[in-house]
């Protein structure tokens, strides 16, 4: 499961996973905001890109995309952010529970905990 954010984050994430043997790594499920226009199309060229001449590319479907909704919208107030992040914390542990992904690659801001 390949979490991509906006920004400088999918690019970043696409150029970590361009380094891995993605053989090794497949079915990947790529997961993007609702609101996010660009993370999808990129994660599709990367696919495009890096199995073209796979023995993978032709025997079966090497990657999906989940879209699911964003937490907090910019400048969208913190007391409504409460409920819509509320939501898609639901939602994403739904995610995970669903698709018992074997590893979870994700960049951004607070992605981390100590």
């Amino acid at each position: 499961m390949i979490v991509l954010g906006s920004g400088g984050h999918t690019a970043e994430m696409l150029a970590l996973l361009g380094r891995l043997p993605l053989q090794r790594y497949t079915p990947r499920l790529y997961v993007c905001a609702d609101t996010d226009n660009h993370s999808a199309q990129k994660a599709t060229a990367f696919e495009s890109e890096h199995m073209l001449g796979s023995p993978l590319n032709n025997l079966q479907k090497t990657y999906s995309i989940l879209v699911t909704r964003r937490s907090r919208e910019v400048g969208q107030s913190y007391v409504t952010s409460l409920f819509t992040t509320l939501r898609a914390l639901l939602q994403s542990l739904w995610f995970v529970w669903k698709e018992n992904p074997d590893l979870v690659g994700l960049k951004g801001a607070l992605c981390a905990f100590n």
